[in-house]
């Protein structure tokens, strides 16, 4: 199957080099995790289910992140992603995965994605830093700047800080220490460079994924235990590539809600009175479909609202569901292989 795939992927993605596929197939790919269509003896459509832990309200969840879907050009306007997409949702559901997120490859996709029940979660970011996005305090500690590599310890120290600063946030998408390996392998094929900033005692305060390309620099990301330490990597990173500015982007990302009552028992956590959530319109998953009662940290669902007439009831569709529930989390994204 995987020389399969990797076939479909090369016809559908025929920007992609070589060098990428061989990365991707090689570290990333996994029959297990592939949702595929085959009629005859011809691969026509496949995705793949890529597992990440999430950060959300103080715990770590699991996710699916939805990468490499394509349809064979000759087999497409038949329904068969729509198809592939609700069987991989079920299949997510049933190993136990509360979200699946993916990055639309272009901004038109977005409306498509809305059909099965995706929104967007991750908000796009681009912007264009200069020397006052790069201010300092002197006072502060003075950093040091290395060049990393891809050896096993530029990797772990990469993922334990990364990891560390994106546990802070309300809610991101973390990245393993196997994923962090391909990740900066993805990034050290396109002639990228990463770097870190220590203090005095080697510990790290900031990493950047940096790549100049036809004279401008542009920050795939920068991750600081605080605004200085930003600003000492970005006075680093002008100086060493000779530019004054810089180009950073975050993608919009979208996320579906997979297991309804586990997300909601969640988020119950944070409520400040019980409440009633009537959740419809989830045709791939329809056990997500019902009347939950949420109290301080449970989810129960019942069957009709008999004894529970005093407490407010919400209508919500799976996708208002997760609107409800990650609207003012801000939701983090990055370093995908989108």
């Amino acid at each position: 199957m995987r020389e399969q795939v990797k076939e479909l992927w090369g016809l559908c993605f025929p920007e992609d080099s070589e060098e990428f596929k061989d990365l991707y197939f090689s570290l990333r790919y996994k029959d297990e995790i592939n949702s595929a269509i085959v009629e005859g003896d011809i691969l026509v459509s496949a995705l793949q289910r890529i597992p990440y832990p999430v950060r959300l309200m103080g715990e770590t969840i699991s996710a699916s992140y939805i990468s490499g879907a394509c349809t064979h050009p000759s087999y497409r306007s038949r329904g068969l992603m729509e198809k592939l997409l609700s069987e991989a949702h079920r299949r997510m559901y049933q190993d136990g995965v509360i979200i699946s997120t993916l990055i639309p490859a272009e901004e038109s996709l977005i409306e498509y994605y809305n059909r099965f029940n995706y929104f967007v979660g991750f908000q796009q970011k681009e912007e264009l830093l200069t020397g006052n996005d790069a201010s300092v305090d002197n006072s502060q500690t003075q950093l040091i700047f290395n060049l990393l590599d891809n050896s096993e310890e530029s990797t772990e120290e990469v993922f334990h800080f990364i990891y560390q600063q994106l546990s802070k946030k309300e809610c991101a998408v973390l990245h393993t220490m196997e994923d962090i390996r391909i990740i900066m392998a993805d990034h050290f094929l396109s002639s990228g460079e990463i770097w870190a900033g220590y203090d005095e005692k080697a510990d790290i305060h900031t990493v950047s994924f940096a790549i100049k390309n036809q004279g401008k620099l542009f920050i795939k990301e920068i991750i600081s235990v605080n605004d200085n330490a930003t600003g000492n990597m970005l006075n680093h990173l002008f100086r060493h590539y000779s530019v004054e500015n810089a180009y950073y982007r975050r993608p919009c990302g979208m996320i579906r809600v997979i297991n309804a009552p586990e997300l909601m028992k969640l988020y119950s956590g944070s409520i400040s009175s019980d409440c009633l959530i009537e959740v419809s319109g989830d045709k791939a998953i329809e056990d997500n479909n019902g009347l939950y009662l949420l109290t301080e940290g449970t989810c129960t669902k019942i069957t009709d609202k008999n004894g529970y007439n005093e407490i407010p009831l919400t209508k919500l569709d799976i996708s208002q569901l997760g609107k409800l529930i990650f609207n003012d989390k801000e939701p983090y994204i990055s370093l995908m292989m989108d």
